[in-house]
């Protein structure tokens, strides 16, 4: 009796304590609806967790053992559930809160600490993270049985009142089940689609428009099962080569105008870049191409971020064009003259104009982007930042070829100025790596022949105004210098020099200025006009930086690509590298050039004009020596020299 007695006293004592602990802890443990029974159940569920609770840090197998008894005695206690989940996470049991994690989805549908967990592990499934705790939820929920994975992702974007949280919830079920694309896809797309519409964005480049185009389209694209409406079809399509087009914008200009769209763009700049932002769009292209039937998107299957294949493109293009029409099958015409022609692309055929007009733009926008972080590298993020700027201008070599001689007969010059309408022959003077050469002018080329083809009849050019004006191309500073080059390409120098005179008064850039400068000579000393041209090639080499003790570098590329070129007919451009050494020599020379002009093959001679040539011509010595000699014939022959800066400037030892 007194054993009883004494046990009797112990469990008056423990409920006793028991229901105290469960007063100081009333209001730490939810006891909510329909799962309490009673206040006793709540405050016995209350002291099992708290037992629980006090072995877990020290002995975790009596720690279980309680939270297993409490789960028993109350299946239907959130709490009680929602505890045994913790405590299971907490010593890294997975199986086991994968379970209770189940179990609750099942059981307590409506609990707010239930999905609070359940968002928690949705953004770390959305995470590429490779933290311990990110690791852990992933794991967890690979654990738990597919079909409820599925209801689970679903209903937390159900639930999400945040749009764009409910777009990135509904695109992981998605990617986490490729099976439902097709039952969530396209109803994602309209999703996102209003979104956009409504979220004021002022560019393409935007956080909604990414989630389509990067993310959700080619999922759409890759379901065999899903079949998109044509006019869908060139929806996606065009908004795809408006985002990649902006992307690849904002990737080399980050102050241009189509990243200044508001926080939002600015937002989505700070996520990080697109890996092979190109490869994408030629993949999407040639999915959803497929997709419509098109025969021309077998050309992007296999095509990288370089350019290097871009004149085989357009060859393929100009192909598929030119077997559409057969008046210019049949005929002899060069490609860029097929171009130009108004109904080289039926206007009638949906179909064929389609392609044709998505397959060159997609190709104009890559070539363009590419020339832009050419000729401006500092403005590219990427990989080009240790190459120097590219400017287009005249070459002098064959134009000097034609002055060597002193015939000035009237029939030579008809020659040389028929010479500029021909088709040109583009070389670096730099010694550039050959990649870049490549890359140079081959994007150059591409670009300009896409865009007269784009040009060539009225769907096309309205198509591409279309889209020109979402990109705002006119305000990309390298599609303004793809203009200026073009015209300089075909021999439209006075239109080049109407655009280039309106960047000398609008430009804020020295360096834009100097450019300018240099090009307005070139287009000047081709047009004759040799005291304009000397005048801007002065305000060019004012303007270059001093070269603190260092001596110019001269180089003898010249004269490998006068020889490279000597047995060619026609026009010769090159692409300067914008450097000191560089420039200068160019400057030198073309000042000479228009002395030449001006002075040695006009009857006057004028004995300040000579001695300013035999100034300038120690600066390539013994490159001009040849123009020296003659120089000294000509005095000879004059009998008299009055030149009374001599001693000042000639300075070469090697004259004498």
């Amino acid at each position: 009796m007194k054993t009883l007695k004494s046990r009797d006293i112990r469990v008056k004592l423990k409920v006793g304590q028991r229901r105290k602990l469960c007063t100081k802890s009333a209001n730490m443990m939810p006891c909510s609806g329909s799962r309490i029974q009673a206040n006793e159940d709540c405050s016995d569920a209350t002291y099992m967790i708290k037992k629980a609770k006090s072995y877990q840090s020290s002995d975790s197998y009596t720690a279980q053992a309680w939270m297993l008894t409490a789960k028993t005695l109350f299946p239907n206690n959130f709490s009680v559930q929602y505890e045994a989940y913790v405590m299971a996470k907490d010593l890294g049991n997975i199986k086991e809160a994968a379970f209770n994690l189940e179990e609750m989805f099942k059981l307590f549908p409506n609990e707010n600490q239930l999905w609070a967990e359940i968002q928690r592990i949705a953004i770390a499934l959305r995470k590429d993270s490779m933290e311990k705790d990110v690791i852990f939820l992933r794991n967890l929920f690979g654990l738990v049985p597919h079909n409820v994975q599925h209801q689970m992702l679903l209903s937390v974007a159900e639930r999400s009142e945040d749009t764009m949280e409910h777009c990135q919830l509904m695109l992981l079920l998605i990617k986490k089940f490729p099976g439902k694309v097709s039952e969530h896809g396209v109803k994602l797309l309209e999703t996102l689609f209003a979104a956009e519409k409504y979220g004021n964005f002022q560019s393409p480049f935007n956080p909604v428009r990414k989630l389509v185009v990067y993310d959700v389209i080619p999922l759409i694209l890759q379901n065999k099962d899903i079949q998109i409406p044509t006019k869908q079809m060139y929806r996606l399509l065009q908004k795809s080569v408006e985002f990649y087009g902006c992307y690849s914008s904002q990737e080399q200009d980050i102050d241009s105008k189509t990243a200044k769209s508001g926080s939002r763009s600015g937002d989505l700049t700070k996520e990080g870049s697109i890996e092979q932002p190109w490869t994408h769009l030629f993949s999407l292209l040639h999915a959803a191409g497929r997709k419509l039937g098109w025969e021309l998107v077998e050309m992007f299957a296999e095509c990288s971020e370089t350019p290097h294949n871009s004149d085989s493109l357009w060859q393929q293009i100009m192909s598929f064009v030119l077997r559409r029409n057969p008046v210019l099958a049949s005929s002899e015409m060069s490609e860029a003259t097929a171009g130009r022609i108004g109904h080289s692309v039926d206007d009638t055929n949906s179909l064929n104009s389609k392609q044709v007009f998505f397959c060159t733009i997609v190709l104009f926008l890559h070539c363009l982007c590419h020339f832009g972080a050419h000729i401006n590298p500092t403005r590219n993020q990427g990989s080009n930042q240790g190459e120097p700027h590219y400017v287009l201008v005249e070459g002098l070599e064959q134009h000097r070829k034609s002055q060597d001689t002193e015939s000035t007969s009237s029939s030579k010059r008809r020659k040389l100025g028929n010479e500029v309408n021909k088709v040109p022959v583009i070389t670096l003077r730099r010694k550039a790596s050959a990649d870049t050469k490549i890359a140079l002018t081959q994007s150059f080329v591409t670009a300009l022949k896409c865009w007269e083809l784009l040009h060539s009849n009225n769907y096309l050019e309205k198509e591409l105004g279309r889209l020109s004006n979402h990109l705002c191309l006119d305000t990309w500073p390298w599609f303004q210098a793809l203009n200026i080059d073009s015209l300089i390409y075909q021999g439209m120098h006075q239109d080049a020099i109407s655009h280039l005179l309106r960047i000398q008064r609008t430009s804020d850039h020295d360096f834009q200025k100097s450019k300018a400068n240099l090009q307005l000579a070139s287009c000047y000393y081709i047009l004759g006009k040799f005291s304009m041209a000397c005048e801007r090639l002065l305000d060019v080499v004012s303007s270059l930086p001093i070269a603190s003790g260092h001596s110019v570098t001269h180089t003898t590329e010249s004269n490998s690509l006068s020889k490279h070129q000597s047995g060619k007919s026609g026009r010769h451009l090159s692409y300067l590298s914008f450097e000191r050494g560089e420039l200068l020599q160019y400057c030198v020379k073309l000042l000479i050039t228009c002395f030449r002009e001006k002075t040695i093959l006009s009857p006057a001679q004028n004995d300040m004009a000579l001695g300013h040539m035999i100034v300038l011509s120690q600066f390539d010595w013994p490159q001009e020596e040849k123009l020296f000699l003659h120089i000294v014939n000509i005095i000879r022959k004059q009998g008299s020299f009055c030149y009374s800066l001599f001693f000042n400037y000639v300075i070469s030892i090697l004259f004498c």
